[in-house]
């Protein structure tokens, strides 16, 4: 059972997960958790001894103009070093997966899909769910070329020009 960030060392449904991904994170305690975007707020998070920090602009998209999740990693992770981060954003498939993993957080949360496949079977609909989920990451790693998610980094991804 996971405590305070801890990971579980076995796999919640018996393997099959992609090459290089971690066992199923089990519940965390979350009241030792800090939604931020800022690497100041990190900082902070880290010295009242938070296990480590949420990357989330809480629900920043209905905001015009609010800096996109994504683009706080970075800071975000340099500022909490050797604390757990993790990602919080819309993700629906293996691309979505990877980009914050090779900025620097070192694992996803799953919000609506994991309710979607909570009401769409129970508990096998969110097996079905996961196991896609992490399909498609291992095809989307294998298509990039990429062994493992041990071996994202920055240099994996490429920024888009905007016209």
């Amino acid at each position: 059972r996971a405590v305070r960030g801890e990971a579980r060392t076995e796999p919640s449904n018996g393997g099959g997960t992609p090459r290089g991904v971690p066992p199923a994170v089990g519940l965390l305690e979350f009241t030792q958790w800090q939604r931020i975007c800022h690497p100041d707020d990190a900082r902070q998070a880290v010295e009242h001894g938070l296990d480590g920090v949420i990357v989330s602009n809480h629900g920043g998209r209905q905001v015009d103009g609010a800096r996109p999740a994504l683009d706080c990693v970075p800071e975000v992770a340099a500022a909490a070093p050797g604390h757990l981060v993790l990602f919080d954003s819309g993700f629906r498939g293996g691309a979505d997966i990877i980009k914050p993993l090779a900025l620097g957080a070192r694992a996803v949360l799953l919000g609506r899909p994991f309710v979607y496949g909570l009401a769409a079977g129970g508990g096998d609909g969110l097996r079905h769910l996961l196991r896609c989920l992490l399909a498609d990451l291992d095809l989307t790693l294998g298509l990039s070329g990429i062994a493992s998610v041990d071996e994202l980094t920055r240099d994996c991804l490429v920024r888009a020009r905007r016209s």
